[in-house]
């Protein structure tokens, strides 16, 4: 699987934003209030790349808001991914 990079996408609606809201401290990520989460992955649910930058998110990275995923939540699809045998050739993916 071949994924493009985030810094490749077209106009995500990040990009006007910034990273801060969608790439916390791994420390406090977890902790931040339900609100917050659902503020950060509102601006996600409209994306033009919301699907490519979940699929990066799954693949590539441990922290950070991702196409609207949490960690938690994409670590969850890893753990199914993992199960189900769908990894098929991608050797990047995440422990």
């Amino acid at each position: 699987m071949t994924l493009k990079s985030p810094w490749e996408f077209d106009n995500p609606s990040c990009a006007s934003i910034g990273v801060d809201l969608f790439y916390r401290d791994p420390d406090s990520m977890e902790s931040n209030s339900v609100t917050e989460q659902n503020q950060v992955t509102s601006i996600c649910k409209t994306c033009p790349c919301k699907q490519e930058c979940a699929e990066w998110g799954i693949y590539r990275e441990r922290w950070g808001i991702w196409g609207g995923l949490t960690p938690r939540e994409r670590e969850l699809i890893r753990r199914r991914m993992r199960r189900s045998g769908q990894l098929g050739g991608a050797t990047t993916l995440l422990p």
